[in-house]
């Protein structure tokens, strides 16, 4: 499968999974608008790091091994430090819902679990 096809299908099936989250926290939550603005927080960071990680990769392909590691270990402690300010912006400011932002930085993660299992699936 296409590489950019790829990207383009975990992305949309992620804002699918973060647009039926946001429904159904609709139902189960009694401040609904904190709610959606954090999954909307949430799954815009998770599609920035997935989009940053896809990149990253693709250099650090035609790195030497020793520099490639170098590269890779800091891209991620650069990851980590934006999912860290994405989780604690959420939890001081008023108008955030931590559940919302944590659900929207899975729903990425989420969407690549679910479309491996209906490739697999689709396969056999």
């Amino acid at each position: 499968m296409d590489y950019l096809k790829t990207n383009r299908r975990v992305i949309f099936c992620a804002v699918m999974i973060s647009l039926v989250l946001a429904v159904a926290g609709s139902f189960l939550m009694e401040d609904v608008i904190p709610f959606r603005f954090a999954i909307l927080q949430g799954l815009g960071v998770g599609v920035l790091m997935f989009i940053q990680t896809a990149r990253s990769v693709s250099t650090a392909v035609m790195l030497e091994p020793a520099q490639a590691q170098m590269y890779m270990t800091k891209q991620y402690m650069f990851r980590m430090f934006i999912y860290l300010v994405a989780i604690f912006s959420a939890v001081k400011a008023e108008n955030l819902n931590v559940l919302g932002t944590l659900l929207g930085l899975l729903s990425i993660k989420l969407a690549i679990i679910l479309l491996a299992i209906l490739d697999k699936y689709q396969r056999n």
